[in-house]
């Protein structure tokens, strides 16, 4: 045996078994896959005696091999299609495509090719402009470890071993910014007219921008008080909700509904048409409001918050932001300082 039957990848502390198998009536098998050792002898060993079983006609159980590219366009059409966050995992996809490379395998993937894919996207700025946060990255992990395993498991390809635990990044604590039932009303005030219906809905709601954005007549039920919608879920498709309208959203839909209003006429709309980018009129109506250091998606955290300390029980706010797991809305919900003193007195007092 003259030729070399390993290599040694750049990113990898192991030496990598290659080389293919010329079989007489039958196909060559190749073998591309890690010997396991940092030691050229030893590596050199194992490749041997794979060599040797192959070409003695010995058992050999080698999965076939799939790269990132092919096994993204896959999974987009087997898997995400069917998820209401396939818009979110293409991008993700995009992302590994393009760092790792559209030809490397699967079983090519290293912890240190890991390493270097956190560090450059820390480097990157996503499309707000800003830095990509860890809580985005972590994000990015936990769909290509999704990914990976669908891979294997599902599809049975020959893919590699990964810590993806250990590339974690740590996350900053949740922003706990919510606004006054006084600041709310004040910014309430403060906004164009087709803007105070939207910001009614996330404060009285909890609904995300997009779910508000995209609401139509169809999903309004005044009759019954009740919104009817579909939000983000693992189960394909979404999840469907319903919520309460409560008086102060309600005397505005009655208001602004138009009488020959049809189910699938937006209901906020801006001169004719459906309201998409509310971004410039959400921060004048903030500077006319006095009110700083605040996004839209902090209404949600609004939302829980007054739902927190008026004593309603953490897993029906879970039910009414539409979440699938409780830790999501334990972090979304943060009680009063004044609420907090008074459980800890009465903690005292039992305590006596």
């Amino acid at each position: 045996m003259s030729k070399s039957l390993i290599r040694k990848r750049p990113d990898s502390p192991h030496w990598q078994a290659y080389f293919t198998v010329k079989i007489p009536n039958r196909s060559p098998i190749r073998v591309r896959r890690s010997t396991g050792f940092a030691e050229e002898e030893k590596a050199k060993a194992v490749a041997a005696r794979w060599y040797n079983e192959i070409l003695n006609g010995e058992l050999w159980q080698q999965k076939p091999e799939i790269t990132i590219d092919a096994a993204s366009a896959r999974y987009l059409l087997e898997v995400a299609e069917h998820l209401s966050s396939a818009e979110t995992i293409e991008y993700h996809l995009s992302h590994f495509t393009r760092i790792f490379g559209k030809a490397t395998l699967l079983s090519q993937l290293t912890d240190s090719m890991i390493s270097n894919y956190v560090a450059q996207r820390r480097r990157e700025k996503g499309r707000s402009g800003n830095l990509i946060s860890p809580l985005t990255i972590n994000r990015e992990l936990k769909t290509l470890q999704s990914f990976v395993n669908t891979v294997k498991e599902k599809w049975e390809y020959s893919v590699a071993n990964v810590n993806y635990k250990k590339h974690r990044l740590a996350e900053p604590d949740l922003r706990t910014r919510w606004l006054t039932t006084k600041e709310a009303k004040k910014l309430v005030d403060c906004s164009p007219e087709h803007l105070k219906g939207i910001i009614l809905c996330a404060l009285y709601t909890g609904m995300r921008r997009a779910n508000i954005t995209s609401l139509r007549w169809g999903n309004i039920d005044l009759e019954n008080k009740e919104v009817h919608l579909k939000v983000k879920d693992l189960r394909p498709g979404g999840k469907n909700l319903t919520l309460p309208i409560v008086t102060e959203f309600y005397e505005y839909l009655t208001k602004h509904r138009p009488e020959n209003a049809k189910d699938e006429d937006y209901v906020f709309t801006y001169l004719g048409k459906p309201v998409k980018d509310i971004k410039k009129s959400f921060k004048t109506a903030l500077k006319e409001a006095k009110i700083k250091d605040f996004r839209f998606h902090d209404l949600r955290h609004t939302a829980a918050t007054w739902m927190v300390n008026a004593g309603v029980p953490l897993d029906l706010v879970q039910e009414v932001l539409g979440h699938a797991d409780i830790k999501t809305t334990r972090r979304y919900a943060h009680r009063k300082t004044s609420e907090r003193r008074k459980a800890m007195l009465a903690a005292l007092k039992m305590g006596k």
